[in-house]
């Protein structure tokens, strides 16, 4: 397996959008193997839901935080 931990990211929405920008902590055993855990650098869109957590947004949580995100949906830049 290939280490991206530190590489620098985008975050998509599931229709494409790009809604923050993070950096890639490595794929670790506490999260789902087609997810990736991000440090969040910057929110795009505060209104944009979470995955996995129906109801929460990027309004609520700070930029240094960090999210489980979909590698689908996860673009290296």
């Amino acid at each position: 397996m290939v280490s991206r931990s530190g590489q620098t990211c985008e975050l998509q929405s599931m229709g494409g959008r790009v809604v923050a920008i993070g950096r890639m902590i490595g794929d670790r055993v506490e999260v789902p193997e087609n997810a990736y855990r991000i440090v969040v650098d910057k929110i795009l869109e505060f209104h944009a839901e979470l995955f996995g957590a129906r109801g929460k947004t990027f309004g609520g949580i700070d930029v240094g935080s960090t999210v489980t995100w979909p590698k689908a949906f996860t673009n290296a830049i």
